[in-house]
């Protein structure tokens, strides 16, 4: 996993959409992400910050991020265990006020934790989306196996099964 030495500090409040949205450009630009992956990072970070605005204004966190090319763990550091515990129980109850901001965060990230103050979001990178890499995987196994996958299909000067 490569460690990058980019750390932000932000203080959450009025100003830290700017900071949360750069924050994300520069990851995105750094391990050239493609645009469905820079989106996810975008939409679960825009809701990790809507989560820690309602429950952490005015307080700093440190963010910083590790990546391994199929995935980017991102740290949120300074996240209370008051924030941390909403999340947790926000979870298990639709029917909380956040629990959209924590549906979306879910969603778009391979896994959420915490632990000692520090919040872990890591997010899929890959080449490709698990969807479609799975489609192609089984097409391809179906191809190797003898079964017969349908018509070649052009994309992008390219054919599929």
């Amino acid at each position: 996993m490569k460690n990058i030495n980019l750390k932000h500090e932000v203080l959450i409040g009025n100003e830290s959409q700017h900071y949360f949205e750069c924050f994300v450009e520069e990851i995105s630009n750094k391990l050239y992400i493609n645009e469905i992956y820079f989106g996810n990072l975008s939409t679960g970070m825009d809701a990790l910050l809507s989560l820690l605005t309602k429950y952490q204004q005015d307080n700093t966190v440190y963010m910083s991020y590790n990546t391994d090319y199929l995935t980017v763990s991102i740290f949120i550091d300074g996240v209370s265990r008051e924030t941390a515990k909403v999340i947790d129980i926000a979870a298990d109850e639709m029917d909380n006020p956040q629990a959209n901001s924590l549906f979306t965060l879910l969603n778009v990230t391979e896994s959420v934790s915490f632990e000692n103050g520090r919040l872990t979001l890591v997010f899929d990178i890959g080449a490709m989306s698990k969807r479609v890499y799975e489609d192609r995987r089984k097409r391809l196994f179906d191809y190797f196996n003898g079964e017969k996958t349908g018509k070649l299909k052009k994309s992008n000067d390219h054919f599929y099964l």
